[in-house]
């Protein structure tokens, strides 16, 4: 069969006729999901695939509508109401009904055939069927499935309520657990992560917040145009906004710009890949621009997930007559790919110190929406940082931070953790029952002596 092309007004049944084509398999070969003259959904399949569906018992003979088209033997199913979604790319439910519908159409199709991969599907759910139209290139697990549709296209399992919940804000804990029954998934099935006791104490999606002590700006940015955007999904799909766009950090070293990705990366709970000199650089023509897309294939197969992509001027510099084309092909590889990955769930993040070094290119609205300067901190997100890292420690009655506020102006955040933690330490050896002034001050003292003047340095811009 060379192509599945149906022209406008091929009559499916009786007076039942082809209007317009919606959807098709990506060879064009085996499936095409269409409207008829009636409004009606049809989806019309090759010989093949509907004998998959028979030797698998997905799918009743008596849903069938018979199709002659030149030489080929066509099926047809009409569809007249209801839900029709994909699996590879859901849209999910919009109500706990929704999902529990979908739940217990997908126990009834593993209880026809509990080894058929499910994971390319078309789910109708007025003819409660889920039909596997293609081959997955990787088969996921029931519980992932589940979790995959119910999120609207996460790669997280069903057990994992807590990121089910942050995901799909309609539901409560005990609605997933609904869900989990209804597709006859076990409760003993849950994860470490996602035990009884987890789920009860979960706070709910409004009350959670990233926080950053010492960042409050970063920290600001990211719960808006990250954090927000990823836990209340189907607000922001309504207008059209599915993803967080990709944002460029830029600043000094040791400004903290590492560490605020990592914290963030830390509370998403998000698989991290990153793209660097030491992982992807290779002096061989082309053989840079194979790793950074190899990078991107493996963050999109477990989206949603980050990609950090550290000292971007190394790949992403501006393009002149002097450049090699390999320079050249590392960055039309950048350009190409980071659109790709924000459409499927990879969040992009690069960082750089020399912001005026990158390709004009790479910083245009679609690619880095968002440049945001990171200095470093000022005294009074040092501050903050201080009483955060001693909230939860013994301290002396006397202790005074304001001293070591002015002393760590212009010092990387890793220094003011690094600080705090080795007083700790010190306190400890010494056989104090709490941090003391004399802690902090042998403490400092091991830090590395600093060139110049920290007088003028400023927070963020």
């Amino acid at each position: 069969m060379e192509s599945l092309t149906l022209p406008i007004g091929t009559p499916l049944v009786e007076n039942i006729k082809l209007k317009k084509v919606i959807k098709s398999d990506s060879d064009g070969k085996s499936w095409i999901l269409a409207e008829t003259n009636f409004n009606q959904r049809a989806l019309i399949v090759d010989s093949n695939l509907y004998e998959q569906w028979i030797r698998s018992n997905l799918i009743s003979e008596e849903l069938i509508n018979n199709i002659r088209f030149g030489k080929e033997d066509l099926k047809c199913i009409l569809i007249k109401e209801g839900l029709i979604d994909f699996l590879t790319f859901p849209n999910g439910p919009e109500s706990k009904n929704d999902a529990i519908i979908f739940a217990k159409v997908y126990r009834a199709m593993r209880e026809k055939n509990e080894n058929v991969a499910l994971s390319n599907s078309i789910y109708i759910e007025s003819l409660a069927l889920i039909l596997p139209i293609g081959n997955s290139k990787s088969e996921l697990s029931d519980d992932c499935l589940l979790g995959k549709w119910v999120t609207s296209g996460f790669h997280i399992s069903i057990m994992d309520s807590s990121k089910v919940r942050n995901l799909a804000n309609f539901l409560s804990k005990e609605d997933v657990l609904d869900i989990v029954s209804s597709a006859g998934l076990k409760h003993s099935s849950l994860t470490s992560e996602t035990k009884q006791q987890d789920i009860e104490i979960a706070p709910p999606t409004s009350d959670r917040k990233f926080i950053l002590e010492g960042r409050e700006y970063l920290q600001n940015f990211f719960n808006e145009y990250i954090v927000d955007i990823v836990e209340n999904r189907e607000k922001y799909k309504r207008l059209g906004v599915s993803f967080p766009s990709a944002i460029a950090l830029h600043g000094p070293p040791g400004c903290g710009k590492t560490f605020a990705v990592d914290k963030l990366i830390d509370y998403l709970g998000w698989p991290k890949f990153e793209v660097d000199a030491s992982s992807v650089a290779s002096p061989y023509i082309h053989e840079t621009s194979k790793k950074i897309a190899e990078v991107f294939d493996n963050a999109i197969e477990n989206a949603p997930s980050v990609i950090v992509i550290d000292e971007m001027d190394a790949f992403l510099s501006k393009r002149d007559s002097s450049s090699g084309n390999h320079q050249i092909e590392e960055v039309a590889e950048f350009l190409r790919r980071i659109p790709e990955a924000s459409e499927n769930d990879v969040l992009i993040i690069g960082m750089t110190n020399g912001i005026d070094a990158l390709d004009p290119a790479i910083l245009r609205r679609g690619r880095f929406d968002h440049s945001i300067c990171v200095d470093y901190a000022s005294k009074e997100e040092i501050h903050s940082l201080l009483n955060h890292l001693l909230n939860d420690k013994p301290t002396c009655s006397d202790l005074d931070i304001q001293p070591y506020v002015q002393l760590l102006v212009g010092r990387p955040l890793s220094d003011v953790s690094f600080l705090i933690k080795e007083a700790a330490r010190l306190a400890a050896k010494n056989g104090k029952d709490s941090i003391d002034g004399a802690s902090l001050d042998q403490a400092y003292s091991t830090l590395p002596k600093q060139s110049g003047s920290n007088e003028n340095r400023i927070g963020f811009i």
